[in-house]
């Protein structure tokens, strides 16, 4: 391979100037030549970097709701002053054709958008790419972040993640009922959340011992609980609770909010969800490449935000009320960050009514994650004086 010749340092940090590039020329152009010229370079890289065919049809496959929800938006809920009539025996159904061309051009720059995404995470090694996030100058704690949460979660084996970071570990799942949530019971969650603190806490002190003692802390805080939520990539939230879009909200929201409380750092539920976000794409989740990202800071900006207005010491009924209200916004926050790629599509306003169903869920599980907050609040109640 020509790559093979380049230093893996050098190659990495051209690779995520590459997707840098690609983003933004994907975003603010849509001529047809333009996304066909992208189709076929970033076709050429897939093949000189010999990755299966299987990995792209996968995230194909992931983005194919999104795919039906742009189409429908243009084709059959925005029809046009003189739209195509076409007869299905049984009905008319009104179409628009020219809006149907616009959507197949909005579909195909999201998919090489996350197509690009895709070959940078597959092509390269997660070790590889933290270093090369620190040459193209990101923040010094935040890279320290994103390379030690990769640490915790690969046993010090940073390797290239099994097609999109699913299946694995299928076998491994542990299973949380919401009955077990109804009545309080969080032992795996509350022993995670802590477990990962104590590999933190134990990892930095070893590798960075000269660190301040502030910034030690807030590094151990958000690498901790980073592992701890990239570790719920093992948790089934069933039997009994209906599978839907943002039920893990019930605990990744808790988790925001212990950042927040606990990190002397301003943002620290920002950073958090900043490295959950990276090191995510880097480990092959979520559908919609570097994306994916904003899945995660959105809700940690806002645990950053909202954290302080709630009444640590009031009555227990005024923390559920305000925990209920916080989680349900934060929950908005996880699809306002899924909605913003259909927004960078340029969908129609018909495309939110139909994802109106997930903005729903994601609202409803946030609320719901009130059960778990008030559970994290306590331990880090608990702890505070030995964390």
């Amino acid at each position: 391979m020509a790559e093979d010749f380049i230093k893996p340092a050098t190659r990495s940090t051209i690779k995520l100037v590459y997707l840098i590039l690609a983003l933004q020329i994907l975003v603010f152009l849509s001529a047809p030549y333009m996304l066909l010229s992208i189709a076929v370079l970033q076709a050429g890289l897939w093949i000189n970097s010999r990755l299966s065919l299987s990995i792209l049809v996968a995230s194909f496959r992931r983005l194919a709701i999104f795919f039906i929800v742009i189409l429908l938006s243009y084709t059959v809920f925005n029809v046009g002053e003189s739209p195509t009539v076409l007869n299905l025996g049984f009905a008319d159904l009104e179409i628009n054709e020219a809006g149907a061309e616009k959507a197949l051009l909005m579909c195909l720059r999201v998919f090489l958008m996350v197509w690009a995404s895709v070959w940078v995470q597959k092509s390269e090694k997660t070790g590889e790419m933290a270093s090369a996030l620190r040459r193209i100058g990101l923040p010094e704690l935040l890279a320290t972040a994103i390379d030690s949460t990769l640490y915790l979660l690969t046993g010090g084996q940073q390797k290239k993640s099994d097609g999109g970071g699913k299946g694995k570990n299928k076998k491994n799942k542990v299973k949380i009922s919401f009955r077990q949530i109804l009545q309080g019971d969080f032992t795996y969650v509350t022993d995670r959340f802590q477990a990962s603190l104590d590999k933190a806490t134990q990892h930095l002190g070893e590798r960075y011992p000269a660190l301040d003692k502030k910034r030690l802390h807030d590094l151990t805080i958000i690498v901790g609980i980073s592992a701890a939520i990239m570790g719920l990539k093992l948790i089934q939230l069933m039997p009994g609770l209906p599978v839907a879009p943002g039920h893990k909200n019930i605990i990744i929201i808790p988790f925001f909010l212990a950042a927040a409380a606990m990190t002397h750092f301003r943002f620290g539920g920002f950073i958090t969800g900043l490295v959950v976000g990276i090191v995510s794409v880097m480990m092959g989740f979520g559908k919609f490449g570097i994306f994916e990202i904003s899945h995660f800071a959105v809700p940690g900006l806002l645990a950053d935000l909202l954290f302080p207005m709630i009444s640590l010491n009031g009555a227990r009924w005024l923390r559920v009320i305000q925990l209920s209200l916080i989680g349900m916004i934060m929950g908005f926050g996880r699809f306002s960050a899924n909605f913003l790629v259909i927004l960078l599509a340029g969908a129609p306003e018909g495309a939110f009514i139909l994802y109106l169903p997930m903005m729903f869920t994601q609202i409803i599980f946030g609320g719901l994650s009130v059960f778990v907050s008030l559970v994290i609040l306590q331990v880090i109640n608990t702890n505070k004086d030995h964390i």
